[in-house]
């Protein structure tokens, strides 16, 4: 049962039953079972994706919303990763 974090977040808690709602309409036809693990301290969501379709599941999900690495080994030279502005400030280096 792998456990992926998703570029994904969430402003609280209760937003995660709008998400579980999301990912079942979002596998439905696959033979997999999607639940929700938690939230990390930054806001994106981890779930857990077991079944069958486990693989394509997880693929689908990437290629759609988008997967957060989880170690930076994960991230290999040319590797296309979606990412997200949060904030157009100048730096202070």
């Amino acid at each position: 049962m792998p456990t992926v974090t998703l570029l994904a977040k969430t402003c609280g808690r209760f937003q995660l039953k709008f998400v579980d709602k999301f990912l079942k309409s979002m596998l439905k036809g696959l033979k997999v079972e999607v639940k929700i693990c938690g939230v990390t301290s930054r806001g994106w969501i981890q779930i857990a994706v077991s079944g069958e379709d486990e693989k394509v599941a997880v693929r689908y999900l990437s290629e759609t919303i988008g997967l957060c690495p989880t170690r930076l080994e994960n991230v290999e030279k040319f590797t296309t990763i979606k990412g997200r502005i949060v904030s157009m400030d100048k730096s202070k280096n």
